[in-house]
């Protein structure tokens, strides 16, 4: 799961937020999980 959700992630900041893993450092984000995930 924490795989998928690092590619899920790596993808959103490089295509869609044009941000480049070199000037990631300079952002936060926080991540919500609902209470009723299902890590099925």
């Amino acid at each position: 799961v924490a795989e998928d959700l690092f590619t899920i992630w790596d993808w959103v900041l490089n295509e869609k937020l044009q941000i480049c893993s070199a000037s990631r450092s300079l952002y936060s984000a926080i991540l919500v999980v609902p209470e009723t995930f299902d890590s099925r």
